[in-house]
Formats: C-alpha cells, structure tokens, sequence
C-alpha cells in the first residue's frame, strides 16, 4: 500500500481538484495504444467533466503509442493540438468552421500529409 500512497502524490488523476481553475486541457490518445491504454486518457477527461473543468478529447483509431499509422493521421492530431494551443493564446487567429472541424485543421492537415517522409 505504500507504493499507492506515494504514487497518489503525483498522479495527475488523482490530483484534480474540484474548485480549482484550471485552463480548457486537451487530451490525445489512441484506440491502439499498446503502451499506456486510452482508458486513463477517457478516465482523466470523464474525472474532468464530472467536476465542471473544460477539456477536450481526440481518440484516435488506429496509430499505437505514436497516436497516428499515417502521415495524415499524425497531421490532424498535430492540427487539433495546435487549434487548441491557439485558442488560448493572447492574439488567436480566426477560425473559421466547416461542419465544426476547422479550416486551420483541414488546410494544416493538407499540407503536412502532401509532404514526402
């Protein structure tokens, strides 16, 4: 049991506090993920919810512990962690919306995927 109370000091879990502020968090994980399973990053943001914190939360399907199989894949993960960072910088652009996915995503997701890796 000592391991679990030392571990409960860190853990990010089990840390949250309800009337704390917290900035709109975005979590990223994947169905696949061999590694660390998408059931903590589903658990963290449930946790979230239940106590009123914003956060937002992208489960990819395929792709393991890299979160993406391909190039396009790792490009709209990539265009979704950045529309977040933007959203809260102090001069955010204008984001425009098609269907409620982003043109920034779509045309950053573009351009990433039509490169040669």
């Amino acid at each position: 049991m000592r391991n679990g109370i030392t571990f409960r000091k860190y853990s990010p879990y089990h840390n949250v506090d309800a009337n704390a502020e917290y900035p709109e968090v975005f979590f990223h994980t994947s169905t696949c993920d061999e590694r660390a399973h998408p059931g903590h990053a589903r658990k963290m943001k449930a946790l979230m919810d239940h106590q009123g914190h914003a956060a937002l939360f992208y489960e990819a399907v395929e792709g393991g512990h890299a979160g993406a199989s391909t190039n396009a894949q790792k490009a709209y993960a990539v265009a979704l962690t950045y529309q977040s960072a933007e959203k809260h910088s102090k001069n955010p652009a204008t984001v425009t919306t098609i269907r409620g996915e982003s043109l920034f995503v779509r045309q950053w997701a573009v351009c990433v995927d039509s490169r040669a890796y």
